[in-house]
């Protein structure tokens, strides 16, 4: 938790990872890496959030299991607001 005026608050977060995929038309790579990323991060929201999730090609078509880490994704004092 972070000390703020109005009380603590707490910061999370849910993070998508995509490769970038060999074969992909270059014109093409960023919106196709980050449709793979979107999806990823809407798969770690759904596993509960405040975690990662590497994209996984059978995310586009069912449920399969993904690989997800949890835990702190920046060190307690390292958030800086300016």
């Amino acid at each position: 938790p972070y000390a703020l005026a109005a009380g603590a608050g707490r910061v999370a977060a849910s993070l998508g990872l995509a490769r970038a995929p060999r074969g992909v038309d270059p014109r093409a790579l960023a919106a196709h890496v980050l449709h793979h990323a979107d999806v990823a991060m809407y798969r770690a929201k759904a596993v509960g959030g405040d975690r990662w999730v590497w994209f996984a090609p059978a995310m586009l078509g069912d449920d399969a299991p993904a690989s997800t880490g949890s835990g702190p994704a920046l060190a307690p004092g390292r958030l800086g607001i300016a």
